[in-house]
This record gives structure tokens, sequence and C-alpha cells, in this order.
């Protein structure tokens, strides 16, 4: 049997892997571990400025690749103390993705 993790998904992953057109292999190159998509890494990552069709190549991929979309896990202290690590480090002028 495969051992795997939960693996929160993070929206600059995503983004590069859209970029390239390669989303579909990235539960591939990250199997067999679970994938999980946190409500606001969603919301960060179907705004795109120039690529309007954003939300619909991430809706088809969770859809498609049975990605697990859940609520920001607050009562995870590990988890929410990276994300504010992560958020203080890398002030954001606007949500969205970083680039890509």
């Amino acid at each position: 049997m495969a051992k795997y993790r939960i693996v929160l998904l993070d929206s600059d992953v995503i983004s590069h892997f859209i970029a390239v057109g390669m989303i579909d292999r990235l539960d591939e190159i990250l199997a067999p571990n679970l994938l999980f998509l946190v409500d606001d890494v969603y919301y960060e990552v179907i705004r795109h400025p120039l690529d309007s069709n954003r939300k619909d190549k991430v809706d088809s991929w969770i859809t498609g690749k049975h990605i697990t979309r859940i609520p920001f896990p607050f009562s995870n202290e590990k988890i929410r103390t990276e994300f504010y690590r992560i958020k203080k480090a890398y002030p954001m002028l606007d949500p969205g993705p970083h680039c890509c």
C-alpha cells in the first residue's frame, strides 16, 4: 500500500502549472498524496488579469482530478501559523496570483 500525505496546494504552484499548460499533470506529480485546496487559495488562484478563463480552468481541474476544496483550517495551529508567517513575509497589495 502506498504511503500518502495530505498536501495543501499553493496558488503559485497552481498558477505556474496553468501558465505552462500542464495543470492536469500536477496531481500525477504529487501522487499518491491527497490534494486539498483551501478556499483562500482557490479565490486567489482563479483571479488573473490576463486570463478571463482562469476560473473555468481551475474549476475543471478540481472536478476532473478530484481535488478537495476545504475552508481555511483555523483550528490547525501549524497551518494557521505558517499561513500568517507567509502573509507577513510576502505582503501583497491585492489578492490574486503573485505571477503567471
